[in-house]
């Protein structure tokens, strides 16, 4: 369901940007698709699944927009969003959102947290302090995380590979240093 209005011409749209948001309480899901370089919302439409794609796809020569002038599509990743891209859209290069990729690589962090400390008491209620980001930590927060970041233990390690990721989105200026400071991280 495109606004009415124009809100793109058919010489613009390259890279869209799509995720979906509950619009009611439970689960009722729309999917919202984004020009990413204009920062704008393009289309909106019910559901979560891999048909969302594919009817933005059919909706876009109906604005003068013809699909294979796309050439980047940014998601989360769920396996619908995926799947529909890489349906109706195979030729595009598809981007992980870094707000999910960190929300993984958090998730993971805390499982290995959770696992460790059965046999390492000192990480209880260490949870946040490897979760949140070190400028939002209090001094004395700040002062336990330092101790405990230097154990040699695996939550330590993983703490280290979620700080290499973040350095990565921060200082990388293309998908070639990404992948080089990527291996450096092994």
């Amino acid at each position: 369901m495109f606004n009415h209005e124009e809100l793109f011409s058919d010489s613009d749209l390259k890279r869209v940007g799509v995720d979906e948001t509950s619009c009611k309480r439970g689960h009722n899901y729309v999917t919202v698709f984004v020009d990413m370089d204009e920062s704008k919302v393009i289309y909106v439409t019910e559901g979560k699944s891999s048909d969302t794609i594919d009817e933005f796809k059919e909706e876009l020569p109906c604005h003068n927009c013809d699909p294979a002038q796309i050439n980047m599509f940014s998601a989360d990743m769920s396996p619908a969003f995926k799947k529909g891209i890489k349906t109706s859209f195979p030729w595009v290069a598809l981007t992980f959102d870094k707000f999910h990729v960190i929300k993984l690589m958090n998730e993971a962090l805390d499982k290995v947290r959770r696992l460790e400390q059965k046999n390492e008491p000192i990480l209880k209620y260490s949870r946040y302090l490897w979760l949140y980001n070190s400028n939002n930590l209090s001094d004395a927060q700040s002062k336990k995380l330092d101790t405990l970041k230097n154990l040699n233990i695996k939550t330590a390690k993983a703490y280290q590979i979620k700080l290499a990721l973040q350095d990565i989105y921060q200082t990388a200026s293309d998908k070639i240093a990404a992948m080089m400071m990527l291996d450096k991280t092994n």
